[in-house]
């Protein structure tokens, strides 16, 4: 993407880093203080990356020359799909290696078809993530979102965000009377157009404002009070991590987390400097961070079983992270150059 944006690169690599950390430390005690609470917001953090996503696709696309399908369906495809494949094949020799996970074919099938979600947290899921890799659940969206974006900016790009918000409500009351996959992930298309709709005000020099973004607010705002509605209905408020509370949380920090970068923009993003430099380097590889942190974490106890420092177990986790997610990074460019010429892309 040219003219990268350096504050939405270093949330990127902040997001990235803070959902590794969200299934790394299950426990944490600072001074004899438990901070354990600081990293179990993993959930919101995937809403943050959607918000991104809308507006990395957003902004990437309007200075595109080439706006065909063919191009764009390309780079979306080889972006998503040739890491993935890449952990899926690891992932698929260390199970059957070590016999430490039942391997579905139905499971890669639906993987590999966008279809998966977390059935311990959503109701009437078509298939889990591959292999138990959870983390991959919010893939099905993203994709989804990518071939979304694309009818609605050719042929409606004028009414596109009427069009978002009428059509997410809908599912949203759908939703709750019967929730599947289409009417959850066309429910969260909203969220991701935020960033879209973002994304268009800054290449267009207009300031980004509650004001000036109130038309896509408002359906976002408006699921919000259905799902706290149908929340209230249930009378259940027990469990935040799972249905009907999950989603309620989604849409709510959507809503937070967008007036709080208002805010600090208007502050003129006080403090960012240092906190930009400690995660713009990991962006580009945020990515393969996300999809394939989880397996790390899993299988990491054949290489540190004799470790007893939980400071160094901690220690050599982040760095095979970091080293097995740029290694498939580096893997990716290099197929990518390989592939581009044949797709007819250029990087």
């Amino acid at each position: 993407m040219k003219n990268k944006l350096n504050k939405l690169e270093s949330i990127r690599g902040f997001a990235a880093i803070y959902v590794v950390l969200h299934h790394m430390l299950p426990h944490v005690e600072l001074l004899g203080y438990d901070l354990t609470w600081v990293f179990k917001f993993g959930q919101e953090a995937v809403i943050l990356f959607f918000l991104l996503s809308g507006f990395v696709i957003g902004y990437s696309f309007s200075f595109n020359p080439d706006k065909s399908f063919k191009t764009y369906f390309n780079k979306r495809f080889l972006r998503i799909y040739v890491p993935l494949i890449l952990v899926f094949g690891v992932e698929y020799v260390s199970g059957d290696l070590w016999r430490s996970m039942d391997l579905k074919s139905w499971d890669m099938i639906g993987n590999l078809l966008m279809l998966q979600d977390l059935p311990a947290l959503k109701p009437h899921v078509i298939v889990a993530p591959f292999m138990g890799n959870s983390p991959l659940w919010s893939l099905s969206y993203e994709w989804w979102f990518y071939m979304l974006f694309f009818p609605l900016n050719k042929y409606g790009k004028n009414h596109a965000s009427l069009i978002v918000g009428a059509v997410s409500i809908c599912a949203a009351l759908t939703y709750v009377i019967y929730p599947n996959f289409v009417n959850r992930e066309l429910m969260y298309f909203c969220i991701w157009w935020l960033g879209v709709a973002a994304a268009r005000l800054y290449v267009q020099g207009e300031p980004i404002s509650i004001m000036q973004l109130k038309n896509e607010l408002m359906p976002v705002f408006g699921i919000t009070l259905i799902l706290l509605v149908n929340a209230l209905s249930m009378g259940d408020f027990s469990h935040w991590g799972i249905h009907p509370l999950l989603e309620l949380r989604h849409f709510s920090f959507s809503l937070i987390v967008l007036f709080f970068a208002l805010q600090w923009k208007k502050l003129n993003w006080y403090g960012f400097v240092v906190f930009g430099s400690l995660f713009t380097w990991i962006a580009p590889i945020s990515y393969e961070i996300y999809i394939s942190h989880y397996l790390v974490i899993r299988r990491s106890h054949y290489f540190i079983s004799n470790f007893t420092s939980p400071s160094l177990i901690f220690l050599v986790e982040i760095v095979i992270c970091l080293g097995y997610a740029l290694l498939i990074h580096q893997i990716y460019n290099y197929l990518t150059r390989r592939l581009g010429s044949y797709f007819r892309l250029t990087r």
